[in-house]
């Protein structure tokens, strides 16, 4: 048995439980699509789970789980087509778009009316459009201010001794600058172990900088590391602020 026939037996015997499960609900399968790991035969682990999304029937409720069938993890996601389609709505608007990205990158096993490929390609042509021109100078500056910010609070911590300000502020920055990075370059915020790949296609340098300080030891030589990853982000976000600077805007109130 191949992957995909393993993969559609294991869906078999989980419709089956979840609907004997909910025989109040009277479900009905409209859709199935799939992704995770446990579809990448080259990326399957011990921790390896496998993503199914299943479109029933409107009956005014969705279910969010994760059952295991044969030793395999079934993370599943179980709505109507509508709740589908304002899940994708929202996740546009959203920084991560987890939504899109799943409905892009999907395989299809079964799809009434074609509906699910009808969203799986809008969600493929919106994030092929190229967004960064859209991220607003407001949104620019603020940016660099808050990594300057950060860089400061953290010399102040390393100068204090203060270890656990200090670490806190280093994470918060590290995914400060990755992401305020991917939408200045138009890349998919996913997963941290699928982020890499996705940063390297369009930029390496950053990818470098970044595990410099990840490599780095604790002290003088790891603020070094930050300071130079968030000049490389800020380089790319227009260049340092001025020493003194003001942004005027209109209100939003009436």
């Amino acid at each position: 048995m191949d992957n995909l026939d393993k993969t559609k037996d294991l869906i078999d015997k989980f419709i089956k439980v979840f609907k004997d499960k909910h025989p109040q609900d009277d479900i009905e399968i409209e859709g199935i699509f799939l992704t995770g790991s446990f579809l990448n035969s080259k990326k399957i682990s011990k921790n390896s789970d496998l993503d199914l999304f299943l479109v029933i029937k409107n009956i005014g409720k969705r279910f969010r789980g994760v059952f295991h069938v044969d030793g395999v993890e079934i993370d599943y996601f179980i709505n109507p087509f509508e709740q589908f389609v304002d899940d994708f709505e929202k996740a546009k608007k959203a920084p991560k778009k987890t939504m899109v990205h799943i409905l892009a990158g999907a395989q299809i096993l079964q799809d009434k009316d074609n509906g699910l490929e009808r969203l799986k390609n809008q969600a493929q042509e919106f994030l092929g459009q190229e967004v960064a021109g859209m991220i607003p100078d407001f949104a620019m500056t603020m940016n660099r201010y808050f990594v300057n910010d950060y860089l400061k609070d953290i010399e102040d911590c390393y100068e204090d001794k203060d270890v656990f300000a200090w670490q806190y502020n280093e994470s918060l920055i590290l995914n400060y600058l990755i992401e305020i990075f991917c939408q200045q370059k138009s890349i998919l915020l996913v997963k941290p172990k699928y982020q890499k790949e996705k940063i390297a296609k369009k930029d390496d340098r950053f990818v470098e900088l970044y595990e410099k300080v990840a490599q780095a030891s604790f002290g003088k030589e790891k603020n070094e590391q930050i300071k130079k990853l968030a000049e490389y982000v800020i380089e790319n976000l227009g260049g340092q602020l001025p020493e003194d600077w003001e942004i005027v805007s209109g209100i939003s109130v009436g």
